[in-house]
């Protein structure tokens, strides 16, 4: 049995040190896990009622109340640190039953357990009174260490209270504390809680430095297996010594983790979330400080501690004012950004209006521009069709003047031969020699020279209209140039097309031939082909020189 701040208080006045540690915790991660062991307290509390019930059904109503004192002990020490009350009327049973038994072991337990009930409700006076009944030596081990424990607290507090007036005394109680405190290593096991944890008092009773300190409670903590209520003392004396040091940020972390094992061991009887509490406002994290301050009043309450109740009952209207200012101030800068806002979007709303006017302008620009940009593609591409025929045209003027030169003199010549000798006949034949002259002259051999000059120049400008002109026929329906190398009457009649000479009579009076024959040649070529004969016209019109 023990009161666990007077523990912490009384390893903390009795330890020195120095110098910063060079651990490293990590206090965020610490207040996560204990805001999600708040949000699930209830649970650990529900555990702990069930084994409350399941210790008090021990009880045995059948037999007499000596026989039940065992069990009546247990269920004050699941009291002591949960609930005052009911540890209270437990300590009562105990002392009632252990007077009437008139068993002087009983009695010391009982004597033991109302003492420490003292303690934990720091009524000094009625605590040493009930010191001076005990007898010790009558009492368990268990029980026993419990004792000393509550000794060693008693002691430290009245030495408090002589430091100032009195130094014999308090000598004498630091005395008493330090014999108490060995009795407990004495008595206490190897690698038990009570064991370990005091000894560290006498290993740095010479002074050892702060992370000494700390190391060491490291150490214990990894070497052996505590309770959540042991871990919870262990973690708070370590706070303790932060403090102390002025190490806020690790006093924080070990408060936290002292309060964690509180929770889940559903103890009441803790200064550490108070402690928290108080660090958290500190630091400025309001909102987490006065949900700290209040779990330590609900404790504070459930225990039924009316000291406590009073202490954090002072704080937290504190807290909850110091917290309201700070949500009202966050509301007067949310306030103020809520009108900057609003005017920022007024602002983006009109320039918004704005573009969006300058947007449709820029469309209707954008579309005027498109459409004058496809006029001039139309008309570049006219202009392209235009130049290519014009090419054409220039090529096959070129070589058609070279052609005409050559034909024309040729003929010329011929006829002044033809002539000559009409004019030599007629000296000596008379004037019946001028009947032959005009079949004389070689007219029919003239327009096979032209035509002839014609299919050259042609083919030498579109040496591929025989290929093109065959892929729009039907398979196996292909045509072929005469066998001197020239056009048929019907390639010259679409030769002429593709050069742009599509009327009928001037296609006809060129080869010689009548208009009928021009449309017998024509439709005899297009029912070779599958195409209609727009189509079939637009394919002759698109075949291009190389």
């Amino acid at each position: 049995m023990r009161t666990r701040l007077s523990l912490v208080i009384l390893l903390l006045a009795m330890a020195t040190f120095s110098a910063r540690p060079a651990f490293n915790v990590n206090l965020d991660s610490a207040l996560q896990v204990l805001d999600r062991e708040i949000a699930v307290r209830q649970n650990y509390s529900n555990a702990k009622e069930a084994h409350i019930n399941s210790v008090r059904s021990r009880l045995k109503p059948s037999q007499d109340d000596i026989s039940n004192f065992g069990v009546l002990d247990m269920l004050y020490e699941e009291f002591r640190q949960y609930q005052s009350d009911s540890a209270f009327h437990y300590s009562n049973l105990l002392y009632e039953i252990a007077e009437t038994s008139h068993d002087e072991t009983l009695l010391a337990v009982a004597r033991a357990t109302k003492f420490d009930y003292y303690m934990s409700v720091w009524q000094l006076d009625d605590a040493m009174s009930m010191y001076r009944k005990i007898d010790s030596s009558l009492l368990p081990v268990r029980e026993r260490l419990g004792f000393y424990e509550n000794c060693i607290n008693l002691f430290y507090r009245l030495s408090l209270e002589a430091s100032e007036t009195d130094q014999q005394l308090y000598e004498n109680y630091q005395t008493a504390c330090d014999q108490y405190i060995d009795s407990i290593v004495g008595i206490s096991a190897p690698g038990s809680f009570e064991h370990e944890f005091y000894n560290l008092h006498i290993t740095e009773s010479g002074g050892v430095s702060y992370d000494e300190v700390l190391q060491h409670r490291f150490d214990l903590i990894n070497e052996f297996e505590f309770s959540d209520s042991e871990l919870a003392v262990i973690y708070a004396s370590m706070g303790g010594f932060a403090n102390l040091n002025g190490d806020s940020q690790r006093e924080a972390y070990f408060n936290a983790m002292s309060t964690i094992y509180d929770i889940r061991s559903s103890t009441h009887e803790t200064a550490s979330v108070y402690m928290l509490a108080n660090l958290m406002n500190r630091l400025g994290e309001n909102d987490r400080a006065v949900r700290y301050i209040r779990v330590a009043f609900d404790d504070a309450l459930f225990f039924n501690s009316r000291m406590k109740q009073s202490q954090i009952g002072m704080m937290l209207p504190l807290l909850e004012t110091i917290r309201y200012d700070h949500i009202f101030g966050q509301r007067s800068i949310m306030a103020i950004l809520l009108v900057l806002i609003t005017l920022s979007l007024c602002v983006l709303g009109l320039l918004f209006s704005k573009l969006s006017r300058r947007n449709k302008r820029l469309a209707q620009m954008s579309l005027s521009l498109n459409e004058a940009q496809h006029e001039l593609v139309q008309a570049n591409d006219a202009l392209s069709s235009l130049n290519v025929k014009l090419k054409e045209s220039i090529e096959l003027k070129d070589s058609y003047i070279m052609q005409s030169l050559y034909i024309n003199t040729s003929f010329l010549n011929q006829v002044e031969a033809r002539c000559r000798e009409a004019i030599n006949n007629m000296k000596t034949k008379g004037l019946e020699a001028m009947r032959f002259l005009p079949y004389q002259m070689g007219i029919k051999e003239e327009r096979q020279r032209i035509m002839q000059s014609f299919d050259q120049t042609f083919l030498q400008v579109f040496p591929n209209f025989i290929d093109d002109f065959n892929a729009i026929l039907n398979e196996g329906e292909s045509v072929a140039l005469a066998p001197d190398g020239g056009l048929s009457t019907e390639l010259r009649i679409f030769a002429l097309m593709r050069l742009g000479v599509n009327d009928t009579s001037t296609v006809a009076g060129f080869l010689n031939i009548s208009p009928n024959s021009i449309y017998v040649y024509k439709a005899r070529l297009k029912a070779k082909s599958n195409l209609s004969k727009s189509d079939f016209d637009a394919r002759i019109m698109a075949i291009k020189k190389p």
